[in-house]
């Protein structure tokens, strides 16, 4: 049976993807950490499918190939990465981390003798800056100026996978995650918590108003935790031929603003109140990437189609992950 391999598990995506993949698949899988290991409840419900190992991707490149080939690796999700706010305190941390490991990965995934056969590094719709018009979609192949260093290596990401696919064959695939949505995890003052902020407020402390941080009209393109899961391994699932674009896909499900999903969210708990307190920090990075995203190229390539595309469906879905609103399942 393939072995799957997967680096990043302290991410919220990446996390998730190792707990999904361990619930539904009978696969093998291997996880790479660097300074935080798997929640030890994931590892010891699952610990007949999961080994783990303790790596640091940039400097051991030794070690990443003899795991590789010791346990059969036919596919990576190489989702280890650092975003924007831990990026702009430490942009040379950024670099090294974002680059040096996926260039090692795509390394191995060269050379002749490896079982690896596909490769997944995920990219961001943060690599659009404040040259792309906010009043339409953004196109899959539109012009690229990232306003923070996390954007910038997420670019250039993007173009080494193009070339080692051109250049030597790796079937490397990538998409571009919009604002991904788990509520049940812990903001960590993002300028796109906000909404994973207000759903927790929504249905834990309802008789005060959430204080929003972003304008009640800032229009951004979302998708919900597990529409992300579902994307990533239909993308992954796709014939490589199927796969035209190799720097990186377009994704979300939908855009809304603040204002939007507050009126979503009180048509199902209509006490709720919300404050507007823009913070000019995360404001200023919000309007600097797209409102809406162009999903051509991944419908008619591997066949993406949003399941979730209104507020209210999204409402819906957040309020049944978190399972805590009153008779809101």
């Amino acid at each position: 049976m393939a072995t799957t391999l997967i680096t990043g598990c302290a991410g919220r995506i990446g996390n998730a993807l190792v707990g999904h993949l361990a619930r539904t698949t009978d696969r093998p899988l291997v996880v790479l950490y660097n300074k935080t290991p798997l929640a030890p409840e994931l590892l010891n419900n699952h610990r007949n499918k999961l080994v783990t190992y303790s790596l640091d991707l940039q400097q051991n490149m030794k070690e990443l190939r003899d795991i590789i080939h010791q346990h059969g690796v036919q596919e990576v999700y190489h989702m280890a990465t650092i975003t924007s706010s831990a990026g702009e305190k430490d942009p040379e941390g950024c670099w090294n981390t974002n680059l040096n490991s996926l260039r090692n990965m795509l390394e191995l995934a060269r050379e002749e003798n490896t079982p690896l056969q596909r490769l997944f590094w995920p990219s961001t719709f943060i690599v659009f800056g404040p040259s792309t018009p906010k009043d339409k979609p953004a196109p899959c192949q539109g012009y690229l100026d990232p306003s923070t260093i996390y954007g910038v290596t997420k670019v250039t990401g993007e173009l080494l996978c193009n070339y080692y696919h051109h250049r030597y064959g790796v079937d490397v695939r990538s998409v571009r995650y919009p604002g991904v949505v788990a509520p049940e995890a812990k903001s960590e003052g993002r300028a796109f918590d906000w909404v994973l902020e207000l759903f927790q407020h929504a249905t834990t402390t309802v008789n005060q108003p959430y204080n929003c941080f972003l304008q009640p009209d800032t229009r951004l393109t979302w998708m919900t935790m597990q529409e992300a899961l579902e994307a990533t391994l239909q993308i992954m699932s796709a014939p490589s031929s199927a796969i035209k674009t190799r720097t990186s896909y377009n994704l979300t499900s939908l855009s809304f603003t603040p204002h939007e999903l507050v009126e979503a969210v009180q048509n199902v708990i209509p006490e709720f109140q919300v404050e507007y307190n823009v913070d000019p920090v995360r404001q200023q990075i919000a309007d600097s990437v797209p409102s809406h995203l162009e999903l051509e190229d991944s419908q008619n390539d591997w066949g993406w189609k949003p399941r979730i595309t209104t507020p209210a469906e999204f409402v819906d879905e957040m309020l049944h992950v978190l399972g805590e609103a009153r008779g809101c399942h």
